[in-house]
C-alpha cells in the first residue's frame, strides 16, 4: 500500500469541503492582519489563536461526522476536533493564563512539528532523494521549540510573528486540504 493511497483514505471525501477552504481563508486573512499590524499585540494573537481553534475543531467534528461510514480515519479527526475545541475555550476563557500559556504552545507545536519531520526523514530514507531536508526541517524546528521552552516570555515579538506566518502557514494548508477532500464528480454512464 503506497502513501497516496493511505492519505485518500485518511482523508476521505466531504461535501463540506468548502468550509475549510472558507476557514482556510480567514485564518490566512487573520496571519496577514497580524503580520502587518505588530503592535495590536501579544493578547490578540492569543485571544486569535484561540478563536481559530475553536472554529477549526467545530469544522473538524463536522468533517469527522461526514467522513465515518467511508473512512477509517474519521476518529482522529473527531478526536482533534474535541481537543481543539477544549484548547480554544481554554484560551478564550482566561487570556492571562492564554499570555502565559502560549510560549509553551508554540514549544510544543514546533517540537511535535520536529519530530514528525525527523521521522518523515528517516521513513524516507531508502526511497526518496530529498530525505535530508525533512531531516534539517526537524533538527531546525526542534532546537525552535526548545528556545521557547528556555526563554519563553522574552520573546513576544517573535511569538507575534511567528504567529502570523504559523496562521498564514496555516491558512494554505487549509486551502489545500479543502480541494483534497472535494469529493470528485463521477462521469454519467450511458447505456
Amino acid at each position: 500500500m503506497d502513501i497516496t493511497s493511505t492519505m485518500k483514505s485518511f482523508w476521505g471525501k466531504s461535501k463540506y469541503w468548502w468550509m475549510m477552504l472558507v476557514l482556510g481563508i480567514v485564518v490566512f486573512a487573520i496571519g496577514l492582519w497580524i503580520m502587518l499590524q505588530p503592535n495590536v499585540g501579544y493578547l490578540i494573537v492569543a485571544v486569535a489563536l484561540g478563536y481559530a481553534l475553536l472554529v477549526g475543531g467545530v469544522l473538524q467534528l463536522v468533517i469527522s461526522a461526514s467522513l465515518r461510514k467511508e473512512t477509517k480515519g474519521w476518529g482522529w479527526w473527531m478526536a482533534g476536533g474535541i481537543l481543539d475545541i477544549l484548547i480554544g475555550f481554554m484560551l478564550i476563557a482566561n487570556p492571562m493564563f492564554t499570555e502565559a500559556l502560549l510560549p509553551f504552545f508554540f514549544g510544543f507545536v514546533f517540537l511535535y512539528k520536529g519530530v514528525t519531520s525527523l521521522v518523515s526523514a528517516f521513513s524516507m530514507l531508502s526511497d526518496h532523494k530529498y530525505w535530508w531536508l525533512y531531516l534539517i526541517n526537524g533538527i531546525l524546528t526542534i532546537v525552535l521549540a526548545c528556545l521557547f521552552f528556555i526563554f519563553p516570555f522574552s520573546g513576544a515579538v517573535a511569538i507575534i510573528f511567528l504567529s502570523s506566518f504559523m496562521m498564514l502557514y496555516w491558512g494554505i494548508s487549509l486551502m489545500v486540504i479543502s480541494f483534497d477532500i472535494k469529493p470528485t464528480k463521477t462521469p454519467k454512464t450511458t447505456r
